[in-house]
Parts: C-alpha cells; structure tokens; sequence
C-alpha cells in the first residue's frame, strides 16, 4: 500500500517527531510504500494562476 505522511507542524516537537518516526517505521516494516514530508522544509508558495505547470504537465 502507498501511504503519504505530511508533517504540518511549524516547528519541531520532540514527542511528536518520535511518533511519526515510530509510525513510519511500523508501517514500513509491513511492506507499505511511505512518502514522508516535513511541510516546513518544502517551498511553497501560492498559486499565481499563470497555468505554467499544466503546460508543462497537463493533468498533473
């Protein structure tokens, strides 16, 4: 099973990044593919409505 995980927490928070590393362990020891983002690392930003992105990938 494919399982994405994201991390919305602002900051970092001991007791709950060891949950989520416990969580992720778990489910991978089942053989489930795990995707695993920390919101706060990625850049992103609005849409500006420009359509770029569905001319470079339509449907995506």
């Amino acid at each position: 099973m494919k399982i994405t995980i994201l991390n919305g927490a602002s900051e970092e928070s001991g007791t709950f990044e060891e949950c989520l590393e416990k969580l992720v362990e778990s489910l991978s020891k089942m053989k489930n593919e795990i995707q695993f983002f920390k919101l706060r690392d990625l850049q992103i930003k609005q849409c500006m409505g420009c359509f770029v992105c569905w001319v470079e990938t339509p449907g995506e």
